[in-house]
């Protein structure tokens, strides 16, 4: 698989993963309709492609809370807290630190995150 193939790849699973462990909901206000995964941490440097995958790093949204997650930035955040907990929320905090400090993903590690994100979405699919 081409390199590009691979990150649409693997973002489609990623995004599949995070709406299910999210019981298809937004985890914001409930809704079950028109729903996004969201990044909630966006790194415009390496680390952010190094996170792209986490699924710490995803929250399942609706439509209109996928708006509000853009406009308003720290806010959401503070909802997101709200609605985790500070347990879920300083867990996943410190998953995405550590991760940023490895660096630049090789096409490689791009290859094992997928069939992780496949073996995790099997799991999933079994359980549902």
């Amino acid at each position: 698989m081409t390199k590009k193939g691979l990150i649409r790849e693997n973002d489609k699973l990623w995004s599949r993963i995070i709406k299910l462990l999210a019981k298809e909901k937004c985890e914001i206000c409930g809704r079950q309709n028109a729903l996004n995964s969201h990044h909630w941490y966006k790194g415009k440097k390496s680390g952010g492609v190094r996170v792209r995958w986490n699924l710490n790093n995803g929250v399942c949204v609706c439509a209109g809370c996928h708006f509000e997650a853009h406009q308003s930035g720290g806010s959401f955040c503070d909802k997101l807290l709200d609605k985790w907990g500070v347990e879920k929320y300083d867990k996943a905090c410190m998953n995405i630190t550590a991760e940023m400090q490895k660096g630049k993903m090789s096409i490689d590690e791009m290859e094992i995150i997928h069939e992780a994100l496949k073996h995790k979405l099997e799991v999933l699919d079994d359980t549902l």
